[in-house]
Formats: structure tokens, C-alpha cells, sequence
């Protein structure tokens, strides 16, 4: 028979020698697990904080547009409609407790307008990818300002931030600083053999308490913008002085625009039905007359008839449809029937005037319209490149406070 070898007991010391060996295991294997955990949440903020924000949303050549200065941006967008919004809401609110008659268009206005920018927030793809434009449109207008030596001053800049936080130094209250009343009675009786018939001069001084409040919400916008956004003073700055730049580069590429256009009188006769439109047009041609023609039409059983003018006029402005189709007409001519929401007009040109002076909204629209064409033509010679996922990296603060949301309707929320 072979010889069994005794086993020896492994006893107290054993065990603790083999629980020691497992917990070393374990301690090892959390160290091991932790250090996973702390590699990657310090390589997440590494990256969130340090390197993506230095990472490019969009680049021209050697031009880059930083993730920082893109969330920047749209966090400055974000608050200018945020305290719009909640200013709409105090002032419909208010409107809301008053029992005045009328104001259904009103509340209406305000309610709509906080409906578009509630939309507008929520949208956070959309938004951000309008805030990336308008960031590269932004570059390529700076670019062309230093073309033209356009600059923004300190004063020029101070002005800037005063109009943006709603102080306007122009409109500040007089203070009279002239004698008071006392001083003239005094003076009046110190001096009663003397007469003389000068006015007192009056030198008016601009209060202080609207400034002093100017200088609290300038502080308070740039603390707010620190605090809350992580924005500085000089990103602020920077914000009002790029929309300053704009402002002086429209004015400069738009000066050559004209301020005169077209401006046509005419005869006109508004009707509801065409057919009845043409059976008038045949008429005029076979009277000739345009007086026997509103006799002819004037019984009231002519129901179609809208209106009828013996003087009208209209320019590109307000009557596109009209102007478009009195391009080239000569005095005299008659024109239509030319169909517009208000009717099918019917049209004999009285005067053409090639020189009237534009309203101040068409010269404005016409500058407009000027400077679109010319940046259009512009920005081709800039092919910026954008980041694809641009999603991940749009800021979604700040918000609307949830006490002020508006409840969208469920019919807009299916569709």
C-alpha cells in the first residue's frame, strides 16, 4: 500500500493569510477601478474644459472660430431674448389686470412674441447654427471694415454699451440752474434803481440719478454675464463693439444709395370680379374718357366696383404689384386689370415722377437691400468650413424660468 501524505490543518494562520491575499485583491482591484473612473472624468473635463473650447466650430484658411467664442455667443443671444421674454411677460401680465376696452391686439402682440422666442430657445440646433452664420459673417464684415479704416473709439464704444443697457444721455432731464426765484427778489430789491431788461442766463446740467442708474445696470449686467454665464467684461465689450462695426460698415457701403425713386399718380378703379374687370377695361377703350366713364359705372347696382380715385398714387414700396406693372407705361396709358389681394385694379397713368424723394422706411429699405446684394457678393470670396456635430456644443442656458413658460397649444404640438 502506498504512503498517504498527512495533510497538515491550516489553522488560524492560514486563514488569515488567505483572506489577506483576497482582500489585497479586491483593495487592488478598486484602486485599479478607481483610477479608471478618475482617469476618465479628468480626461472628460480636460476635454470639456480645456481643449474643446480651444477646438474650432469653423475655419477659413487659417482662421478659426473657437467653441469658446461660439458658446459664448450664443449664451449672450440666449439672455437678450430670455429678458425680452420676461420682460413681454410683466408687461402682459400688467395689461392682463387692467379693465380697459381694446386691448385684445395688444395682449395678442405680447403673447405672440413670447410664443416666437419660447420657440426660438428651444431650438437649440436651429439657434446655434444661426449664431455660427452670423459669427462668419461677422469676421468677413470686420475684415472688410479694416478696408475702409472703420474703427470703434472708447467714446464711440461707451455710447454703444449706454444705448444696449437703454440709457440715452440726449434725453436726460434739464436741471435749471438758473437764479432761483428767492436770489431774484433779493437781487430785484439790492438793485431796485437799476432797470434792465436782460433775461437771466439759464444753463440747463443733465440730472445725475439716470446716469448713476446706467453706471448700477452696467455693473450689474457685467457681474450677471460673470456669475451666471462665465462671460467677462472685455467678451461683453467686445459683443457691442462688433455690432458697432457693422452698424458704421452699412453706412458706408449703403451712402451711394439715391434718396429718390419712382412715384406714379394714376386714375384706378378696384373691382372684385375679373370678368367684370375686362368688360370695364373695354369700355374705357371704346369711351376714351375717363369721367363718362365713371358716370357710366357710377348706378350702385355695380356691385363688383370696390372703389374708384381720380387720383392715386403708389411706388415700389407699398404697391410692388402696381409698380411692377407700370414698369413702362407712358401718361396716358391704361393698365390692367392687375390682380392684388385688395382686388383687380384697373389703371390710367396720370404723372411719372422719377424724382420723388423717398419715405424714410423706402430709402431704408432700399439700403437694405443695397448692402444684401454687396455682402452676398462678398462672402463668396470667404468658403468658411463647420463642424459636423456642431449639436454637442450648443449651450442650452440660459433658460426661460419655468414659472414663465407659456403652455403650447396641443394642435401645434402634434404637428
Amino acid at each position: 500500500m502506498a504512503n498517504k501524505t498527512k495533510k497538515t490543518p491550516l489553522g488560524r494562520a492560514g486563514r488569515f493569510e488567505r483572506e489577506s491575499r483576497t482582500n489585497k485583491i479586491i483593495s487592488n482591484s478598486m484602486i485599479a477601478i478607481v483610477s479608471i473612473v478618475l482617469i476618465v472624468i479628468i480626461g472628460g473635463a480636460v476635454s470639456e474644459f480645456l481643449v474643446k473650447p480651444k477646438q474650432a466650430v469653423a475655419t477659413f484658411g487659417d482662421v478659426e472660430i473657437s467653441t469658446k467664442d461660439f458658446q459664448t455667443r450664443v449664451k449672450i443671444i440666449r439672455q437678450i431674448y430670455v429678458d425680452k421674454y420676461i420682460q413681454s411677460f410683466n408687461f402682459l401680465s400688467y395689461l392682463s389686470g387692467l379693465e380697459t376696452e381694446g386691448l385684445e391686439d395688444m395682449l395678442n402682440g405680447y403673447y405672440q412674441e413670447m410664443m416666437s422666442i419660447q420657440e426660438y430657445l428651444d431650438n437649440t440646433d436651429y439657434l446655434g447654427g444661426t449664431v455660427l452664420v452670423d459669427l462668419t459673417d461677422e469676421y468677413i464684415m470686420k475684415t472688410e471694415a479694416e478696408k475702409f479704416e472703420i474703427s470703434i473709439s472708447n467714446e464711440e464704444l461707451e455710447v454703444g454699451i449706454q444705448t444696449f443697457l437703454g440709457y440715452d444721455a440726449s434725453a436726460e432731464e434739464l436741471v435749471d440752474t438758473s437764479t432761483t426765484s428767492e436770489d431774484t427778489e433779493s437781487d430785484a430789491t439790492n438793485n431796485s434803481d437799476e432797470t434792465t431788461n436782460e433775461e437771466p442766463v439759464v444753463t440747463p446740467e443733465p440730472t445725475v440719478d439716470a446716469y448713476q442708474q446706467y453706471l448700477t445696470d452696467y455693473s450689474d449686467q457685467v457681474s450677471r454675464y460673470k456669475d451666471e454665464l462665465n462671460i467677462s467684461e472685455d467678451e461683453f465689450k467686445s459683443f457691442i463693439e462688433v455690432q458697432l462695426i457693422k452698424e458704421k460698415l452699412f453706412e458706408e457701403i449703403s451712402k451711394s444709395v439715391i434718396p429718390f425713386g419712382t412715384s406714379i399718380a394714376a386714375n384706378n378703379i378696384i373691382l372684385s370680379d375679373l370678368d367684370f374687370a375686362n368688360e370695364v377695361v373695354a369700355k374705357y377703350e371704346e369711351l376714351e374718357d375717363w369721367i363718362l366713364l365713371k358716370k357710366f359705372y357710377s348706378h350702385p347696382d355695380y356691385t363688383s366696383i370696390i372703389s374708384m380715385e381720380d387720383f392715386f398714387s403708389y411706388t415700389e414700396y407699398d404697391q410692388p404689384a402696381l409698380f411692377e406693372a407700370s414698369q413702362n407705361s407712358e401718361v396716358g396709358d391704361l393698365i390692367g386689370p392687375i390682380e392684388t389681394p385688395s382686388g383687380f385694379y384697373i389703371l390710367l397713368i396720370r404723372n411719372i415722377d422719377d424724382r420723388a424723394l423717398l419715405s424714410s422706411e423706402e430709402l431704408d429699405a432700399n439700403r437694405s437691400e443695397y448692402f444684401e446684394e454687396w455682402f452676398t457678393e462678398i462672402r463668396e470670396d470667404y468658403e468658411f468650413l463647420y463642424l459636423d456635430n456642431l449639436s454637442t456644443r450648443i449651450p442650452t442656458d440660459p433658460e426661460i424660468p419655468f414659472q414663465y413658460r407659456l403652455q403650447v397649444p396641443e394642435e401645434a404640438t402634434e404637428e
